[in-house]
């Protein structure tokens, strides 16, 4: 039944989130209301979602929601997975789980609620591009009841058509075999902090991006609980600086980065870091990761190998 279906779409996952519960069930969601930043308990289920987030325009309603229902719910499943070992501090997953935490880590970047919209305006634009090759093919196959252009036989496809075509772009980007390959090749590591550092906060942002992935001290971080960071980086140093860095110094530069690039929520246990979100909270917007994407580049062709078929 359509109603059965998920209308709550999470873009920062229930699992992910339930590192930060207390014994209550809940966490402490700090978001901005009116300018000031206030905390709220929340249970992960009731926080950094979107209704519809994902949802296929011009479908039938038991078709509405395959993205969440047939992508970001397996990825998330399987992510879960891996997330139990990495909390136990393993980080020889085979290679099932490793490249299910790496979707999931790239589908963080991509999935958000401006990524969404960044990607359907560009899409409406390059759907419909065309370039000289393109439009000489279509003329060889183009038949007299048919548009007169590649470009107009685009523009008048159904919605759902677009639509589907657009979310398997995503789809593909999320699951990048060269990016993907890359960050399963890294070295992988779990910082466990001490007693003595401030607990770790995530967002709704969580992904820390520095310097790329395969420059030198290049390395992408996410906390997984407020004790405990996942890094991956292909720089031997930086796993040395690691090993030998204060902890609390960690925690701290952690923290601040979470918290400055959070949008809408940042999350932690309890109520406790409140002044320090008030004096952080999204003061440094990360920069997506589509944006560069999908960033026009002098001289390159249309995007029209993403166009597929459905």
């Amino acid at each position: 039944m359509a109603s059965d279906l998920p209308q709550r779409h999470h873009y920062i996952p229930e699992f992910y989130l339930k590192g930060w519960v207390s014994p209550d069930g809940r966490l402490c969601q700090y978001s901005r209301n009116g300018g000031a930043v206030k905390p709220l308990r929340r249970s992960p289920k009731a926080t950094g979602f979107v209704d519809g987030l994902y949802q296929l325009e011009g479908f039938p309603p038991h078709l509405k929601q395959q993205i969440e229902c047939k992508f970001f719910r397996p990825v998330d499943s399987l992510a879960a997975d891996a997330l139990r070992q990495l909390n136990q501090g393993n980080v020889t997953l085979n290679a099932r789980l490793r490249s299910a935490w790496t979707r999931f880590l790239l589908s963080l970047l991509l999935r958000c609620p401006e990524d969404i919209d960044i990607l359907k305006n560009w899409w409406k634009i390059e759907f419909i591009r065309t370039d000289e090759t393109e439009e000489m093919e279509y003329q060889s196959r183009r038949s007299a009841s048919d548009p007169e252009t590649f470009s107009e036989y685009l523009m008048s496809r159904p919605i759902h058509e677009v639509e589907i075509h657009g979310y398997n772009t995503l789809i593909k980007l999320i699951d990048n075999a060269r990016v993907g390959q890359t960050i399963n090749n890294m070295h992988w590591k779990i910082v466990q902090l001490s007693k003595e550092c401030v607990p770790l906060m995530t967002s709704d942002r969580p992904i820390i991006r520095t310097n790329g992935l395969i420059k030198p001290n290049g390395h992408l971080a996410i906390p997984i609980d407020p004790t405990r960071l996942f890094v991956a980086t292909s720089d031997d140093k930086m796993i040395e600086y690691l090993n030998h860095a204060p902890l609390r110094q960690i925690a701290k530069e952690v923290n601040q980065h979470i918290v400055r690039s959070a949008v809408r929520f940042s999350y932690a246990v309890d109520d406790s870091h409140l002044k320090f979100v008030k004096k952080n909270f999204g003061i440094a917007p990360q920069e997506r990761l589509i944006e560069s994407i999908i960033r026009p580049i002098p001289g390159c062709p249309p995007a029209m190998s993403l166009k597929g078929t459905s």
